[in-house]
């Protein structure tokens, strides 16, 4: 099986590895090299450019098993006990003089994603995660994942909660492999800090949004106890209330997330390099007015959004389960643009910034988690609180922050009644109080895609 695969990546590996090779020394016993190296591979510069750099990695335990201090790799996992298990990779290097070069695509690759996680838990520090997460990772690679028709998944990447782990699947396009795409490794570490700060505390095991059906489709996989919760969120008779918040969970999840792949690479576009497709409905870029002019969801707009899920008059983007990730798409492009107030209004540069409103989102979360777990049957989130609840998280808000912040809310509470016309394009009025016939799983829903 090929686990990587990219003929782009294994030509740029040749290329690198012929330039080298005068001068260089096969190692004939890689399992004596540990400690901190350098190491040639395909890295990120800010605004997400890709390109052969030097990079140091730190804590390696064995550079043969490409084991360390951030990261343990298993192949081809399965789980058991609640954790990965399976083999360890066996990775091979050039060196060229002080510079460790992978000899083939998994050693490249291996190398990348533990360069970036290296650095994810320098960014949790700052930014103030540290200890919600443990280290060293569990990722697994060459994942065998079945999904819809028998058929295993290729081209994506999952954070799985309930074993703690990142799982890559094969990737075959011929664009920058996922395992090489520092916005996406990003985005699925950030999923393992909402999940530690809000997900498992609010949601009952068999609710957990990455993790469950995920866990159920890897082979070999062994059943083990569930998560514990502290507190699951009240069902009604018909369990809308909890399919209302299930659904704005995830899809808060998945905008923070990007907007942390931006936090981390500066890419507002980091999808495209290795799943076109998602641009146009994932770009985290907004004209200014668009955004000062943004009527955020409220709790009745996202009622109807999640029963109409499967409406026709519903875009195809956002049917079925991807209506989480459109939500998701506004908070990162609003978060964003916010971004920028606070770049202006501070006189930081952009990453200063965006640094910044990390900082409030990592204090923001437990706010997010209490709210959700204070929720009465009948009663719903409003989507478009989270944004008050960043600005209390805000050190010293300044008037141009506090303004736009307050405008969202402001816009969101004001748009209490819809239309529900422009909704549903004359649809009869669906009852959010009755019960709701679950509608066939769509291949996006099984997927889990980022």
């Amino acid at each position: 099986m090929k686990h990587f695969g990219l003929r782009i990546w294994q030509t740029l590996i040749g290329f690198s590895v012929l330039a080298l090779v005068s001068g260089c020394s096969r190692e004939p016993d890689t399992h004596k090299i540990s400690g901190d190296i350098k190491t040639r591979i395909p890295f990120t510069s800010e605004g997400g450019a890709y390109s052969l750099q030097a990079v140091s990695l730190s804590g390696i335990r064995s550079l043969y098993e490409f084991s360390g201090k951030y990261v343990t790799f298993y192949m081809s996992p399965s789980v058991s006990d609640s954790k990965l298990t399976g083999h360890q990779p066996k990775t091979r290097f050039i060196k060229a003089g002080d510079v460790y070069v992978p000899e083939d695509v998994m050693s490249q690759q291996l190398a990348v994603i533990y360069a970036h996680f290296q650095r994810l838990a320098a960014l949790d520090n700052e930014l103030g995660a540290e200890g919600v997460n443990t280290w060293p990772r569990d990722v697994g690679v060459g994942v065998r994942y079945k999904s819809e028709g028998n058929r295993y998944e290729t081209n994506n990447a999952f954070y799985d909660g309930s074993t703690d782990s990142m799982l890559v699947v094969p990737y075959t396009q011929n664009n920058l492999p996922i395992a090489v795409n520092a916005g996406i490794l990003a985005h699925e570490h950030f999923h393992s800090l909402y999940f530690k700060l809000v997900e498992k505390h609010v949601f009952k095991a068999q609710q957990a949004l990455h993790g469950k059906s995920l866990r159920e489709e890897v082979l070999n996989i062994v059943e083990d106890k569930n998560i514990e919760i502290s507190k699951p969120l009240p069902e009604d008779n018909d369990s809308f209330t909890t399919e209302y918040h299930a659904l704005f969970s995830r899809g808060i999840n998945e905008g923070l997330a990007d907007f942390w792949a931006w936090i981390y690479t500066g890419d507002p576009d980091f999808l495209q390099h290795s799943l076109p497709s998602e641009k146009d409905q994932r770009t985290m870029n907004i004209e200014e007015k668009a955004a000062e002019e943004f009527v955020f969801p409220n709790s009745e707009i996202w009622k109807m959004e999640v029963l109409n899920r499967y409406s026709g008059a519903q875009p195809r983007g956002c049917r079925g389960v991807r209506v989480s990730y459109c939500l998701g798409s506004k908070y990162a492009r609003l978060l964003k643009h916010f971004s920028g107030v606070v770049q202006d209004s501070r006189g930081l540069s952009s990453l200063e910034a965006r640094k910044l409103v990390g900082t409030a989102i990592v204090k923001a979360l437990p706010t997010l988690k209490e709210s959700l777990l204070s929720i009465k049957t009948g009663e719903y989130f409003d989507p478009s609180s989270f944004f008050k609840m960043l600005q209390d998280a805000l050190p010293d808000v300044q008037t141009k922050e506090k303004t736009f912040l307050e405008k969202l809310v402001v816009n969101a509470q004001k748009k209490a009644k819809i239309d529900e016309k422009s909704v549903r394009e004359g649809e009869t009025q669906v009852n959010p109080t009755a019960e709701i016939i679950p509608a066939p799983i769509l291949p996006d829903e099984i997927r889990g895609r980022k």
